[in-house]
């Protein structure tokens, strides 16, 4: 089929006889590690290398590092840890980043809420996931539960808060708890096209497997530029991160302001994107601009007719 894709079906042999099946082995797989290794163990040797672009301000692997290690410690004294969840009210930027790096870093899930949701479902996402702390800024607050533990991340106290921590690496007795591969990881909703949205729970297990397929079957490199460009709450963006972070590339994050077309172009354009995950829609909205500056070549993955549906794109 693959040989002849325009094969009618009813032309191709059935195979009734299982010897004639060759058997094809099984990729070897990674080591299963726990989600704040898999962000870590790929840029341990290069830590001025430039992990994040958002506009015109750059995060080194380095700065990401230290940035995290604060706010994981403010996030154990709230309370964050192995079993609970921390919820992330925050559109994509670096503060985004920055907190699924530090939600990792004291065991604790994160379940990211795209602030530009409805109100009403913004709430149920965080109610329904028993999120414990918020993470969020002044600009959108007003989406979070009254009755949230709420930290604003851009608010003076908390930054005052957070120069008071060591950035240094956390150490196990730090933790509230024992970290485990069976631990959530991540909690992501469904859309609730079909009614109130779900929480999906994912654990360890399988993420250094997800970012090391990634990572070979997409050529992603060091040297790479990928795009940030789904919704936080979309699963596409946890596919996002770990195609960077699995090779230690840096991610470009794509504006929340910026949905497809010239501006779109233009990103991908003059930060010389290399990889990117990106809807039909968006894909084809690109400028001749893009083609000029070679961008046919780059890796670009056609989502599944349900997942279009679910972005409305």
């Amino acid at each position: 089929m693959t040989e002849s894709p325009h094969t009618p079906v009813g032309d191709i042999d059935l195979v009734v006889d299982t010897d004639t099946i060759s058997v094809v082995s099984a990729p070897e797989l990674p080591d299963q590690v726990h989600f704040s290794t898999l962000l870590e163990r790929k840029y341990v040797d290069e830590p001025q290398r430039t992990a994040l672009i958002f506009g015109d301000r750059h995060l080194t692997y380095s700065d990401l590092d230290r940035r995290a290690n604060r706010l994981a410690r403010l996030l154990i004294g709230r309370g964050a840890g192995p079993e609970s969840v921390v919820a992330l009210a925050l559109p994509r930027s670096l503060d985004s980043v920055v907190a699924i790096w530090a939600v990792a870093r004291t065991g604790a899930a994160f379940v990211p809420v795209d602030p530009a949701y409805p109100v009403d479902r913004v709430h149920h996402m965080i109610n329904d996931s028993g999120a414990g702390v918020v993470l969020t800024t002044a600009e959108h607050v007003g989406v979070v539960p009254d009755e949230a533990d709420a930290v604003l991340l851009d608010q003076a106290e908390t930054l005052a808060t957070l120069e008071q921590f060591g950035d240094q690496r956390l150490e196990a007795s730090e933790l509230s708890g024992t970290v485990s591969l069976d631990n959530p990881a991540y909690v992501i909703y469904t859309s609730g096209s079909t009614g109130v949205p779900k929480g999906v729970m994912v654990t360890h297990r399988g993420l250094s497997a997800l970012a090391e397929q990634e990572r070979t079957r997409f050529g992603v490199e060091s040297t790479s530029r990928t795009l940030h460009f789904s919704s936080p709450s979309f699963d596409a963006s946890i596919l996002e991160l770990l195609m960077a972070v699995g090779a230690g590339a840096t991610m470009v994050i794509a504006p929340p302001s910026i949905i497809g077309g010239t501006e779109l172009t233009s990103l991908i354009a003059d930060q010389h994107v290399t990889h990117a995950f990106i809807t039909p829609a968006a894909r084809h909205s690109r400028s001749e601009r893009t083609e000029r500056a070679g961008l046919h070549r780059n890796r670009w993955r056609r989502l599944p007719a349900r997942s279009r549906r679910r972005l409305g794109r």
